[in-house]
């Protein structure tokens, strides 16, 4: 896109130049990543969301919310990062709104934030194995909201 600018010298004589602008984009496109693995995290845990994008993002504007009624927004690499603390555990909505002047496009993501846990207790069957024979393993915890994986199992020699 191009912006004709005319100025008009002491004889009358008209002088046209023109000042290239950035066009805006219809077809930005952008996502989040975030810091926490697998999109989860414990109660007290920052975590930082960033815009992700092929496009040009310095003249975009950022619109940043959490479910929680928490919003940041800016422009380019002021916005393009947030961090937030989770204080309680839920699970929370992320939403980027980002707008280029060509109209706003929206990218979501969720996020798991539990309470962490506090007593974490492992048994194991038979409690005297014999060389070659299997385990199984139990675990056990007060916090009915954690998700343990204990798919582990195997022999032991």
């Amino acid at each position: 896109q191009q912006e004709a600018v005319v100025s008009t010298q002491s004889t009358g004589e008209a002088i046209f130049s023109y000042k290239k602008t950035k066009c805006p984009d219809s077809n930005l496109t952008v996502s989040i990543s975030m810091t926490a693995e697998n999109k989860a995290v414990q109660r007290g845990t920052s975590v930082t969301f960033a815009a992700v994008s092929d496009d040009y993002l310095d003249d975009v504007y950022f619109l940043w919310y959490i479910s929680d009624n928490t919003t940041f927004s800016g422009y380019g690499d002021e916005a393009r990062n947030f961090t937030y603390t989770f204080t309680k555990s839920a699970t929370y909505v992320v939403t980027l709104t980002a707008n280029n002047g060509a109209g706003p496009v929206v990218a979501m993501d969720t996020i798991q934030v539990d309470d962490p846990i506090t007593s974490l207790v492992l048994q194991y069957e038979p409690v005297d194995p014999a060389v070659g024979e299997g385990m199984i393993f139990i675990v056990t915890t007060d916090d009915t909201s954690s998700k343990i994986d204990v798919s582990s199992s195997g022999l032991f020699i």
